[in-house]
């Protein structure tokens, strides 16, 4: 049984489908297995001619053996929910595509999981609604680093060019997320966010030509978030502002740096340093 409902009126085809089929499991023919999960899943009983019309059971059911059939989806997306997975499920049976936005994340991981593509799209734009507020700014900017994170730290790729865990939603997304961040810098959510960003982001917030700061406001805002992050930096790294008198403006009048005190190679603190 994937869950309970009292039995719905037979002339109701739509609603028993879904109550009858779906939440009870009734004359069930097919089992779905999710393997490597972050937490654990029950094993669904299911409908082959239903759930179908998922394009990933569709072709698991071409080459399986059966009626009855039981089928086997390696799942290892952190974002994948039992709640998530149950909604896009059931939408096979229902053909309602509602997804709340308490739960609209495990949804767009159970959609890619499916290969939804309408479902998707309506878990994803309730997502980039949460993302784009105050509250859901600092997990939009983890979520969009998720798969990142390494190429981040290390510099190896430009920011516009990170994707993201699901590439045809999050791919630009990290570019508006900061930009938004940007256009909030004073709120108190933007501070701590900056506390512990990435250092190439923050660098690309603090000095981007779209902060409505003097330069001397701008300073000591970034001093202000650069002591804060002191106690999160890894031994032996140090970061620092300074004023860019008559360098490229675009920088806002300031440059955030960031140096290995361990290196060999002794670096002082001024604008144009080739910092990582």
């Amino acid at each position: 049984m994937n869950g309970h409902s009292q039995q719905p009126q037979p002339d109701d085809i739509a609603s028993f489908i879904y109550h009858s089929g779906f939440l009870q499991a009734n004359f069930a023919d097919t089992q779905l297995i999710l393997h490597n999960t972050a937490q654990p899943f029950p094993t669904y009983s299911l409908h082959a001619l239903i759930v179908a019309r998922s394009p990933r059971i569709f072709e698991q059911l071409k080459r399986a053996a059966g009626p009855p059939y039981q089928l086997h989806l390696e799942a290892s997306d952190p974002n994948l929910t039992v709640e998530g997975l149950n909604i896009a499920l059931g939408s096979l049976y229902s053909g309602r595509k509602e997804v709340p936005s308490s739960l609209s994340l495990g949804v767009l991981a159970a959609s890619n999981l499916l290969h939804l593509e309408g479902l998707g799209r309506l878990a994803w734009e309730s997502c980039i609604t949460y993302f784009k507020s105050p509250e859901g700014l600092e997990e939009g900017i983890r979520f969009v680093l998720s798969s990142s994170q390494e190429h981040v730290n290390g510099q190896t790729s430009p920011i516009t060019n990170i994707e993201g865990p699901y590439p045809q939603y999050t791919k630009g997304l990290l570019p508006e997320l900061l930009q938004y961040l940007i256009s909030t810098i004073q709120s108190s959510q933007s501070e701590s966010i900056l506390v512990t960003l990435p250092f190439p982001l923050l660098k690309s917030v603090l000095e981007s030509p779209d902060l409505q700061m003097s330069s001397m406001e701008r300073h000591n805002y970034a001093r202000m978030v650069v002591s804060k992050r002191k106690r999160f930096l890894e031994p032996g790294v140090e970061e620092n502002v300074v004023m860019a008198f008559g360098t490229d403006s675009k920088s806002g009048g300031i440059e955030v740096l960031r140096k290995d005190k361990s290196s060999k190679k002794k670096a002082l603190w001024k604008a144009g340093t080739n910092t990582r």
